[in-house]
């Protein structure tokens, strides 16, 4: 970026990220007629579940690279509301420790900012004034009894809104 015909020293890196807030996840399962803290696995037409969390964006970015180190099934895809995987369930992680989301934090501190805005200028602050910055919006305590807390269940999802959840599990970010 310049005002001049000449080079510039400074340079700023486009980053976009995904914008769907957990609480907009939240309401389009209330819309729905879910329950909260229920998380409706379903079958999609090729046969994978589909496990439909409605964590938003920045924690279902956290689920995914969580699913990636655990042992279990793998994340095969996923989005601001649901993540498919390549096996049965359960998919969602049980006795989780908020030292174990922090530190899959830690490791996947880069690819977990590409998917939060954290702003135009969050490449220029010092590192560790990145890292605190995502620990605090990713909050691994707050996740951590969140995604404990979800009960995976097996429940048709009602006949009116299949399609939608077919459209929202094929959806990428």
């Amino acid at each position: 970026m310049t005002d001049t015909s000449g080079p510039a020293d400074f340079k700023i890196r486009a980053a976009v990220g995904p914008t769907t807030s957990r609480s907009l996840s939240e309401d389009f399962a209330a819309f729905a007629g879910l329950e909260p803290g229920k998380a409706p696995v379903v079958q999609l037409p090729d046969g994978r579940p589909a496990v439909f969390h409605f964590l938003g964006s920045a924690w279902s970015s956290l689920l995914e690279a969580l699913l990636e180190d655990l042992p279990g099934p793998k994340p095969q895809q996923s989005n601001p509301f649901c993540t498919v995987v390549g096996r049965a369930r359960p998919v969602l992680p049980r006795n989780l420790e908020p030292e174990t989301v922090a530190a899959t934090i830690a490791r996947n501190a880069d690819r977990l900012s590409r998917r939060i805005p954290l702003g135009p200028w969050s490449r220029e602050m010092p590192p560790s004034w990145r890292s605190e910055n995502l620990l605090q919006i990713l909050n691994p305590e707050l996740f951590t009894r969140t995604v404990c807390n979800l009960t995976e269940c097996q429940e048709p999802v009602p006949e009116e809104h299949q399609e939608a959840f077919a459209r929202l599990a094929a959806s990428r970010w």
